[in-house]
């Protein structure tokens, strides 16, 4: 017989394994709406929002419920990273298991220079106000993870790669005089239902 501990842990163990499940169906092209509805998780409207970066077209989708406040209720975002030159695409998953406390999802998409060419950086901003939770990650055009900021939030799908001291001049990211990434193009991923 099962102690009350015993059944919480294994019911957080089921729970991490459907939704590993569900990242792993979810990346080998299953009908993302289609598999949230199966699953009864709570998914009302997805956004898109794109950037061309060179050969390639960056695009954030963002699924969503309207949570009672009134908010959006962000819990999976699906970049993708279609290059042309090269006929590939790539698909990253972001998976946001405290959604309804961890608003800390992809708000912008960047092009920044190289010095072999572009690079792409998704990052999660608020403005300033919270430091721990804005992050960045740093991509190839080819959707590479190289490198990312994150520290305590984001998402619960991906293992961090944090960035070494000399992350900018040994992946050739440029930067201008005060010290920023030279940005190419920049849009902001929308959250609010369309």
């Amino acid at each position: 017989m099962m102690k009350g501990g015993d059944a919480m842990k294994m019911n957080s163990s089921l729970t991490r394994l459907i939704r590993t499940m569900f990242v792993v169906f979810i990346s080998t092209n299953v009908c993302a709406q289609q598999y949230i509805s199966e699953l009864g998780m709570p998914m009302e409207y997805s956004t898109v929002s794109a950037l061309d970066c060179g050969n390639t077209k960056i695009q954030v989708r963002t699924y969503c419920e309207q949570l009672a406040n009134g908010s959006p209720g962000c819990f999976l975002q699906k970049a993708t990273f279609a290059n042309s030159s090269r006929g590939s695409t790539f698909e990253q998953l972001y998976l946001y298991e405290r959604y309804k406390e961890d608003l800390s999802l992809i708000s912008e998409i960047s092009c920044v220079r190289r010095k072999d060419g572009v690079g792409v950086v998704l990052a999660s901003t608020n403005l300033g106000n919270c430091k721990i939770c804005e992050w960045e990650d740093y991509f190839d055009t080819s959707g590479r993870l190289l490198g990312s900021t994150r520290i305590r939030f984001g998402p619960t799908n991906i293992g961090l790669k944090r960035l070494p001291k000399d992350f900018y001049q040994t992946e050739g990211w440029l930067l201008d005089d005060r010290g920023r990434l030279v940005e190419i193009g920049k849009t902001s991923v929308s959250r609010k239902q369309p």
